[in-house]
């Protein structure tokens, strides 16, 4: 017997004993990677509904042309008819005219909400954002306490991500104050057309040695017409008073 005629079973097994071999593996297709912070969530968060607010913007000023062509079709229509069809015919274009008035109002309330929507503004309670980002610097700075205290009645509109960096930036120049020994109070309130919050911390005030923060928080304030106020201490004291203006009515 030869050699050939002696190999074992399994030296003579083929190289796949399935119906068919398996197909060649393709390279895998991957999407950017998720934010790795919460804030910067926010600023995808608002690029997403901008864009949005685009497209529905476009379709809100077909909406427009379309509502000026029927008011302009009922006028016309108001000063054509037959004097023995008059009055039914006026009682229609009155009921018409109602329900134009009536798409009008909606139209004009779709309008503001796109254009919040294409500057990448949301409606939020300011408490939430203010908790969020107090959890976040602790966490992210070794002695830091920070606390929330109070709420509004009023949501706030605006662009969510640059808040947070607003916020998170007053914590900053708070924390880098009192020589990152000292716990932090967030304080929420109202002033009329205003949210304030106030950042407040404890303990005796030092020397701020962080020019490009300060630098960064000016900026942030600016893009977003916060006006930045001292409290009852004067600009010498630990806290900073942040008026946000843009409330508007919770849905």
């Amino acid at each position: 017997m030869t050699a050939a005629q002696t190999k074992s079973p399994v030296e003579s097994a083929p190289s796949f004993v399935l119906p068919k071999p398996p197909r060649e593996r393709l390279e895998v297709v991957t999407r950017e990677p998720l934010p790795t912070s919460w804030r910067a969530g926010l600023h995808a968060g608002s690029e997403a509904v901008a864009a949005l607010g685009a497209r529905l913007q476009s379709l809100v000023e077909c909406q427009e042309r379309f509502l000026g062509e029927m008011r302009a079709t009922l006028g016309e229509m108001d000063t054509s008819v037959h004097e023995e069809t008059r009055a039914r015919l006026k009682g229609q274009i009155h009921t018409l005219t109602e329900i134009l008035d009536w798409s009008q109002a909606v139209h004009t309330d779709l309008a503001v909400e796109c254009r919040r929507a294409k500057a990448g503004q949301q409606v939020i309670d300011m408490s939430a954002v203010c908790q969020r980002v107090a959890a976040e610097f602790s966490s992210n700075h070794d002695g830091a306490t920070v606390g929330v205290l109070g709420a509004t009645t009023h949501a706030w509109c605006g662009q969510v991500g640059r808040l947070a960096d607003l916020l998170e930036a007053a914590l900053a120049l708070v924390f880098c104050r009192t020589g990152g020994r000292a716990a932090i109070a967030i304080e929420i309130g109202e002033n009329g057309g205003w949210q304030n919050v106030r950042i407040v911390g404890a303990g005796e005030p030092g020397e701020i040695d962080e020019p490009e923060l300060v630098s960064r928080f000016r900026r942030l304030a600016r893009d977003l017409a916060v006006e930045v106020l001292s409290d009852e201490f004067g600009s010498g004291g630990v806290s900073i008073v942040l008026r946000i203006p843009n409330t508007v009515e919770p849905n």
